[in-house]
Formats: C-alpha cells, sequence, structure tokens
C-alpha cells in the first residue's frame, strides 16, 4: 500500500479540514476583538454617554457572542461526528487494501496487534491533519493580531511582548 494512496484518501475531505481552519480562524479574530469591544463599552460607560455609539457596540457585542456560539457548535459538530466518519472510511479503505494484499504476509503477525496499531495510527494522523494543523493556524492569527495590537498601542510593550514569545519559544 502506497502513502499516496492514504493520502488521496485524506484529501477527498479537504472541505472539511477548509472549514476547520475558516472556523477556527474566524474564532480567534473574535477572541481578539471582544476585549477591544468590551474595553470600548466600558469607556463609553464611564464617561456617562449612553447613545447610539454605545448601542452599536451593545449590539455589536451580541452578535460576537452569537456568532461565537454558532461557529463553536459548528466546530464541535466537525470534531465530534465528521472526524469520526473519516477515521471510520479511511480505516474502512486500509482495511480492504490489507485484504488485497497477500495474507500470509499479514498472519505472522497479531490480529489484535495489527488492530490496535491501525486505530492508533489512524487516530494520529487525522488527528494532527484535522485538529491540529487549524489549532496551528489559529495560535499563529492570535498572535499575529495581539502583536499588531500592541504594535499600534505601545511599541515598547510590543517589543517586550515579543521577547517574551522569543523566550517560550525556546
Amino acid at each position: 500500500m502506497k502513502t499516496n494512496d492514504i493520502i488521496s484518501e485524506i484529501a477527498k475531505n479537504k472541505k472539511i479540514f477548509i472549514l476547520q481552519v475558516i472556523f477556527n480562524v474566524v474564532v480567534a479574530l473574535i477572541s481578539i476583538l471582544t476585549p477591544l469591544l468590551e474595553a470600548l463599552l466600558i469607556n463609553s460607560l464611564v464617561y456617562g454617554t449612553i447613545d447610539r455609539y454605545f448601542l452599536f457596540l451593545g449590539s455589536l457585542a451580541i452578535i460576537f457572542f452569537l456568532l461565537k456560539v454558532l461557529i463553536s457548535y459548528f466546530i464541535a459538530k466537525i470534531e465530534y461526528i465528521k472526524i469520526t466518519d473519516i477515521k471510520y472510511s479511511l480505516y474502512k479503505y486500509i482495511l480492504n487494501k490489507i485484504y488485497l494484499k497477500d495474507m500470509k504476509s499479514i498472519s505472522k503477525f497479531d490480529g489484535n496487534y495489527l488492530n490496535s496499531r491501525l486505530n492508533t495510527d489512524i487516530d494520529t494522523i487525522v488527528n494532527f491533519i484535522f485538529l491540529k494543523i487549524p489549532s496551528v493556524i489559529q495560535s499563529s492569527v492570535t498572535l499575529l493580531s495581539i502583536s499588531i495590537v500592541l504594535y499600534t498601542i505601545e511599541k515598547k510593550v510590543f517589543i517586550f511582548f515579543i521577547f517574551l514569545v522569543v523566550i517560550y519559544m525556546l
């Protein structure tokens, strides 16, 4: 069995991967914008001006909250339903490929061991592609967004933040 066969089988689900990345990036951006929006709301309250601007910010905060809940629902649906389906279809595909091969070369191994290895390997591969990679992209977007905000607010804080990120990465 060639690796390209497995990759092409996983590639059939690239729409789910792209959706997962988009949803994670949107959640990251909402998570960055929400504290800034809350700060504007608090400033508006402190200055005692409850006007159209305050109502606009409040409405925007509610929209962000509802959007984050809705996207989190779809992320959970992908993680718990679609990814399980992908694992099952990949497992079925590999088993069909194995059964078409010469059984003598496979029969010298313990069936439970092979089954366990196959399940573990498929879980690892699918979780990496469909969960870890979108999570890394989300973390990168969050880091970049925070860097941009800190740079626009205060350059010294931005430099300190970059210093802390570099130390953390080491």
